[in-house]
Parts: structure tokens; C-alpha cells; sequence
């Protein structure tokens, strides 16, 4: 077999070239600078925390109403301290918060309006 060779573009150099070149110095207020990186990271451990289908699905329960543990357990069809890592992980990242009562742990949505971002979501999915 035969194997043919493909000339590069005679744009391709430039293209990369005119890429590549130093771009014009940006404005403080566009540069990834200490604030902004911490604004971006805490942004980013929202995010992973949503990031798996069990958390997204107890994000969805709790929208609804306050559950405790041993209620999304039963929901989610895993154990009690699978689930706990799961809401810990939420809570840690600010999503739920938990309420303590007597021996048992109940948790509820921090933020509401974490779920317009479902609909962001959805709307990409559905695009």
C-alpha cells in the first residue's frame, strides 16, 4: 500500500504564525490575576462538587425538600455512608447545608438558585 504525502497549506505558517505572536498587554482588569484565579477556583469546586450523576440526583431531591440521609439513601439505592460522602461533598462546596437533629443529619439546598444552572445545562443537552 501506498502512502501519499499531503504538502502543508502555504497558510498554515502564517496562520500559526499571526496565532502564536505576542499578544498586546491586557488591562488589569483582564488578567487571571490572585483575585480572579480564587474567584475562578472556588467557581470550580462548585462545579466538581455537581459533578456526578448521584449528587446531581440528590441536588434535585433536595430542591424539592429537606431530606435526611437514610430518606436519599433509600432513594438512591446505596448506602447510608456512600450517600454521606456524597452530601459531604456538597455541603463542603457550600451546595447543602446540613441540620442536625437528635441522631439523625437533615440537609437542604443553600443556594436555591443552584438550579438555574440545570437549566443552562439542559439547554446545552438539548441544543
Amino acid at each position: 500500500m501506498r502512502t501519499r504525502e499531503i504538502p502543508p497549506l502555504a497558510s498554515s505558517t502564517a496562520a500559526a504564525a499571526t496565532c502564536c505572536a505576542p499578544a498586546p498587554r491586557a488591562s488589569a482588569a483582564l488578567r487571571l490575576d490572585g483575585a480572579a484565579k480564587e474567584r475562578y477556583g472556588a467557581r470550580s469546586r462548585v462545579i466538581k462538587a455537581l459533578a456526578h450523576p448521584t449528587r446531581l440526583f440528590i441536588v434535585d431531591r433536595l430542591a424539592e425538600r429537606e431530606h435526611c440521609v437514610c430518606e436519599l439513601a433509600a432513594m438512591v439505592g446505596a448506602d447510608v455512608s456512600t450517600v454521606s460522602k456524597h452530601l459531604s461533598v456538597l455541603a463542603n462546596a457550600n451546595v447543602a447545608k446540613q441540620d442536625k437533629r437528635g441522631s439523625q443529619v437533615w440537609y437542604s439546598l443553600r443556594v436555591p438558585c443552584i438550579l438555574n444552572f440545570f437549566g443552562c445545562v439542559e439547554a446545552v443537552i438539548d441544543s
